[in-house]
Formats: C-alpha cells, sequence, structure tokens
C-alpha cells in the first residue's frame, strides 16, 4: 500500500463498482477488466445488481406468500454470477476463513447419502437446502464488498424483520382484535411464530450500526424499529426469544460501551420481566416441561445408535424411527405423554441428521465466525469493522438461543443463519482484506 493509499483510522477504501475489477483472492487489489478501460461496462451492471437481489432474497425471506420473488431473485443472482465467472473471468474469492469449515460441514451431508435411511429425501434436502443457503453465502461475500453493499444488505435485515413485524401486529390488532397481554399465534404456515424470533434477533442486531451514522432521522427510524421489534417479541410470549433478544442487547452493550444502550436493557428486561415470558418461566408442570426433556434424551439416544446420523433428511426423524419405542427408553421421571416429530433443537437435530462429526463440523463453522467477530471488535482501525462484527455477534449468539430450544431445520431460518454469516464475512473482508490490514490468524487469542 502506498501513502497515497493510506487512509486514517475509522476509515475504509471502498472497492468501486463504477468499472468493471477482479478482486483477487486474499489480497483485495484491483484490476480493471481489458486494456484500463474507464467506461462502464455489462459486466459492471450485474455487478451492481448482484447486492440488490441478495437483498430482495433477504428482505422478502420472512414473509409469507413471497416464495416466486425470493426464488426468483436467487436463481437470477446464480445466472448473473455464472455469466461474471465464464464470461467476464472474474474470479471467486474462497479466501474466507469460513470457507474451509462451511464447505466441510457441505461435504459430510453429501456424504451422508451413503447410510442415509432415506435416500430420495435426504438427497432432496442437501441440494434444495443445503446447497441452496450455501452457494448463497459464497455469492454473498464475493459480491457484497464495500461499507455501502454491507450497509444494504443490513438493511435489508432490519426492513424484514420490521415488515414482518408490522404484518403480523396488524393480524393481531386489527384482524383478530386480540390484545398485548395475548398470546400471537401466527396465521401463516411458512411463519410459525416460534420462527419468528430469528427474524426478530436479526434485525435487533443488525440496527445498532446505523446509529453511528449520527443522523438524527437515521436514528429515530432505529429507535422506532427497535420499538417495534420489541412490541412484537413480548407479544410471542416466547422465553427463546425473550433472552435471545435480551442476550444481543448485551453483546451490544458491551461491543459499543455506551450508558445509552444499557438503558435499553434494562428497559427490556423491566418489559419482559413484567409480561407473560414471566410467568412462563415460572409455570410448572411435568407435560409443561419435560417433553423438551424427554425429546432431548430421545434424539441422543438415536444419535448412539446411529452416531454418523439417519441422513440430512429432514423427515427421516418422524417417517423412519420407532420415536415410541425411543421415548420408552427415557428415564421415568423425565418421560412425557407428548411425543415431538422432531427434535426442538438445532444441535440435536444436525446430531441425528449428521451424527457426532456433523455436531463437530457445524461447530467449527460457529467458532471460527465468532472468532472472526471478535478480532472485528478487538481491531481500533475502523470503527466500521467494529460495529457490524458486534452486530453479526450479537446476531449468531441470539440466533443461537432460540435455536437451541426451537425446531430450526428449515430454508427460512437457514437464510437468517447464512444471511448472518454474510454479513460478518463481508465486514470482514471490508475491514481486513480490502484495505489490505494484516490479521492476525483467526485461531490467535480466542
Amino acid at each position: 500500500m502506498t501513502s497515497a493509499d493510506k487512509v486514517p483510522p475509522g476509515e475504509g477504501k471502498e472497492i468501486p463498482l463504477t468499472t468493471f475489477s477482479t478482486v483477487t483472492a486474499g489480497k483485495g487489489t484491483n484490476n480493471a477488466a481489458g486494456a484500463g478501460g474507464v467506461g462502464t461496462t455489462w459486466a459492471d451492471y450485474l455487478l451492481r445488481s448482484m447486492p440488490f437481489l441478495l437483498a430482495i432474497v433477504v428482505l422478502f425471506n420472512p414473509i409469507p406468500r413471497s416464495t416466486t420473488i425470493t426464488e426468483a431473485a436467487y436463481y437470477l443472482s446464480l445466472v448473473f454470477t455464472g455469466i461474471l465467472v465464464i464470461f467476464a473471468k472474474r474470479k471467486m474469492d474462497l479466501g474466507s476463513p469460513l470457507t474451509i469449515p462451511i464447505l466441510a460441514y457441505f461435504s459430510w451431508a453429501v456424504l451422508g447419502l451413503c447410510w442415509t435411511l432415506d435416500v430420495t429425501n435426504t438427497s432432496h434436502h442437501v441440494v434444495a437446502h443445503l446447497l441452496k443457503v450455501v452457494v448463497f453465502y459464497f455469492i454473498w461475500v464475493n459480491f457484497v464488498r464495500g461499507k455501502v453493499a454491507i450497509e444494504r444488505l443490513g438493511g435489508a435485515l432490519v426492513l424484514a424483520a420490521i415488515a414482518l413485524t408490522i404484518l403480523l401486529l396488524y393480524h393481531h390488532f386489527a384482524l383478530a382484535g386480540l390484545s398485548v397481554l395475548d398470546k400471537l399465534v401466527s396465521p401463516f404456515p411458512e411463519t410459525p411464530t416460534n420462527w419468528v424470533g430469528f427474524t426478530l434477533v436479526a434485525g435487533v442486531a443488525m440496527v445498532f450500526p446505523f446509529f453511528r451514522k449520527g443522523t438524527g432521522w437515521l436514528r429515530g427510524g432505529g429507535i422506532l424499529a427497535l420499538a417495534l421489534l420489541f412490541l412484537l417479541t413480548y407479544i410471542t410470549q416466547s422465553r427463546a426469544t425473550g433472552m435471545a433478544i435480551l442476550l444481543t442487547l448485551v453483546v451490544m452493550m458491551l461491543a459499543f460501551n455506551k450508558k445509552k444502550l444499557l438503558v435499553v436493557l434494562l428497559v427490556g428486561m423491566v418489559i419482559f420481566g413484567l409480561g407473560p415470558i414471566r410467568q412462563k418461566f415460572a409455570s410448572q408442570g411435568l407435560d409443561a416441561g419435560n417433553y423438551r426433556l424427554a425429546t432431548a434424551y430421545a434424539s441422543w439416544l438415536v444419535m448412539l445408535d446411529y452416531p454418523l446420523g439417519v441422513g440430512y433428511g429432514n423427515e427421516i426423524y418422524a417417517n423412519h424411527l420407532d420415536l415410541k419405542s425411543y421415548h420408552r427408553r427415557v428415564p421415568e421421571k423425565f418421560q412425557c405423554s407428548l411425543i415431538l416429530t422432531d427434535p426442538h433443537s438445532l444441535l440435536l437435530s444436525i446430531g441425528v441428521r449428521l451424527g457426532f462429526v456433523g455436531v463437530f463440523l457445524f461447530l467449527a463453522v460457529l467458532t471460527v465466525f465468532l472468532a472472526m467477530c471478535r478480532q472485528l471488535i478487538r481491531q481500533k482501525r475502523d470503527l466500521f469493522g467494529h460495529d457490524w462484527g458486534a452486530a453479526a455477534m450479537a446476531g449468531l449468539l441470539g440466533f443461537l438461543v432460540i435455536a437451541l430450544f426451537e425446531p430450526s431445520t428449515s430454508h427460512y431460518v437457514d437464510v437468517v443463519l447464512f444471511s448472518i454469516l454474510g454479513i460478518g464475512t463481508s465486514a470482514w473482508n471490508a475491514t481486513f482484506v480490502d484495505q489490505d490490514i494484516v490479521s492476525p490468524s483467526v485461531g490467535d487469542r480466542l
């Protein structure tokens, strides 16, 4: 980097999209296509459209009856990627620290076809769900480069949460005629109530980096967004969602080190502490809580019987296993009359589908990503990377809190997870790759 290229702390170079450029993997250098031409080419238009198409996928992912829109945007981004790689000779950057863990996790799921209990169901879910979100992630980290693109995709996550909130609040209050004390029941099978929290947590986490902008309308909009998201969280009466939101606020408060966020956290604790969520925490009864323990124990027994997993198919657990016999093996003090057809936990679901190796590989993805976010937070040169690294970490931790207690094996939930991973990786690239800042190894200072 020459002296002319150096930037002061808190600022960073943008990757221009006005002319087609090839980002060299791991170096962040920009080489104009052709013989140094300056004009806008057809490839430039495709490049500019990529963040927009990804934003459409993110924005409409939680919205019911919008599958056609999200599918069209996804496949169009896939076609544009192929055109840029084949005809414009754009190199794909696979230098992210997450590349190897994600590909290893995906490869193990594919390898599970050799011993799955249902080849058809497993192949369907590997191709139609897992492969799609993995490709979605790699398209994201290659074409969401630069601060403006990251802000737009982060804003899309916020807008997705607000849009879902307004839709569900309208149905709850205006159409169903319920009060704020009544539990929210989502009328949309594509977005059940226990999945709403995944979008809420991502939206809350991504609001905070925009407060650094300092403009009054943006901060006011952020406060209004938080109020709406808190209201929907309150009426979901979900303990997992409530804990996830509070954990997200704690992480952001520690990362930003601001007293104002402490006030927001305390207000959130008071609101949730006085509401129906507190009553659910205090509720007693055998079937009220033991169905989770019984399901977890039965899932553990399945993992012991199938240490390599039963296959990635989402319906294998319910259709190919004798769940009644597994529940009879559960200790009597944990037994419950309710038998769930899903492990009801992300880690247990991965353990049942992909075995102990799958759990290890998934935890490797999480560990590497959290290490990347930690380094973004600890570095002092770029406040942008710090803020979005904190948002990505908070979003992932909140996501995991819900995923530990709710069924979370769906394409809808996967898109939220890989969007959070995409935001964190793009912030990593903007800070350590595209600015030519030397970063320590991901394994350092864990």
